[in-house]
């Protein structure tokens, strides 16, 4: 007997990671195109919300126990990650992608500039999604104020490297001005 409805597969890893790589080069064209940003920084936006997605589709940014934690609780170290939670596939969440944005500003690892470029390409992205019918305007404006309680965090740290960095600052406040 045929079956009258498809059955839901899940997508591979490979599959989502081809997909995404894809998008984001299509988002390549709408930020230099649409959003005005020159195609180096369009670049470093599209690779890095690549990174985000295929990451967070990974398991990568979840939170893991502490070498204490598994040392006095050995079952944690056996004990199999739950899928990665979040609203929406192709929308940042706040707590993975703070974790994300604080990979790039680790003591061996600091990247101001890419940090400062993906965090404020998040609107536009956000914008992209809802003009291709991926999201809804409500689900916009939840993720950009989610996003957005990240800022302060960063702007502090742009205040302390220097005034040169006041036009990223500047940036970051047009990105999100029109938070909804």
């Amino acid at each position: 007997m045929r079956r009258l409805y498809k059955e839901k597969k899940r997508l591979s890893l490979e599959t989502f990671t081809m997909n995404v790589h894809n998008f984001t080069i299509e988002f390549l064209r709408y930020l230099t195109h649409e959003e005005g940003f020159s195609f180096p920084k369009a670049e470093i936006a599209g690779s890095g919300l690549k990174e985000y997605l295929i990451k967070r589709a990974e398991g990568e940014l979840e939170e893991e126990p502490s070498l204490f934690e598994k040392m006095m609780q050995p079952e944690l170290s056996n004990k199999k990650k739950p899928p990665p939670s979040f609203d929406h596939i192709l929308c940042p969440d706040k707590t993975t992608f703070d974790r994300f944005i604080g990979s790039f500003l680790s003591f061996f690892n600091f990247r101001l500039f890419r940090a400062a470029i993906v965090f404020e390409s998040i609107p536009a992205w956000l914008r992209f999604l809802e003009a291709k019918g991926l999201i809804e305007h409500e689900m916009r404006r939840k993720t950009v104020s989610s996003v957005y309680e990240l800022y302060g965090d960063l702007r502090n740290l742009l205040e302390k490297e220097g005034e040169d960095k006041k036009y990223l600052i500047a940036k970051l406040e047009k990105a999100y001005l029109d938070r909804c």
